[in-house]
């Protein structure tokens, strides 16, 4: 799509504005796909976006594909839009101390994504890999792990769920994601991260 910066900047900024005052990140599938329609059909996002030759369709997939996903990573200062978001969660590294202790330390300089991940060590030397992503996101974390340790071998994971004050996670559900990790042979923590 040939959207000049300036103009995709915008609608970037505004979307994420918008998502952080519904709390996107609480939100259900069927509530995010209520948003992109309604936003679609909006003259000052659809509209537009169908100004510079897009469908409805081609704005819908793109509102979804390439701009939401990538809030989900700009709220961990990930990407090319990070400086767009209006309410960051924590970082990484405040994410890891929270989830281990201070003994504990980010020692990758830029995360992998899809998850999101990076290599963490302690001061006694142990290393692990460290994902990351809301309680929705737990089957895409576990999903990583697996696909790593089947092609590496075994290696320490540590998948972070991070919830908010204002939905924190079930204190049943938080006994069922460490179970989980237990069979796997992982860490499962949950992490109040905005």
């Amino acid at each position: 799509m040939a959207m000049a910066d300036e103009t995709k900047r915008k609608i970037v900024a505004e979307l994420f504005r918008r998502a952080s005052e519904v709390g996107w990140r609480n939100l259900s599938d069927q509530e995010h796909s209520r948003l992109y329609n309604k936003w679609v059909d909006e003259d000052g996002i659809g509209g537009l976006l169908r100004s510079e030759s897009m469908s409805a369709n081609q704005v819908r997939t793109w509102l979804k594909d390439s701009v939401m996903k990538e809030y989900s990573r700009a709220m961990y200062g990930v990407g090319l839009f990070k400086d767009l978001v209006p309410d960051p969660a924590l970082a990484v590294d405040h994410l890891v101390k929270r989830a281990l202790g201070d003994e504990w330390r980010n020692l990758s300089t830029k995360p992998a994504i899809k998850p999101l991940r990076v290599v963490v060590g302690s001061q006694d030397g142990e290393h692990a890999n460290f994902t990351w992503g809301a309680q929705r996101d737990l089957k895409h974390l576990v999903w990583a792990a697996l696909n790593a340790t089947a092609r590496m071998g075994k290696e320490k994971w540590v998948l972070c769920l991070v919830e908010s004050f204002e939905a924190p996670t079930p204190a049943d559900q938080k006994q069922l994601d460490v179970k989980i990790g237990e069979q796997c042979g992982w860490v499962v923590t949950h992490v109040r991260g905005w």
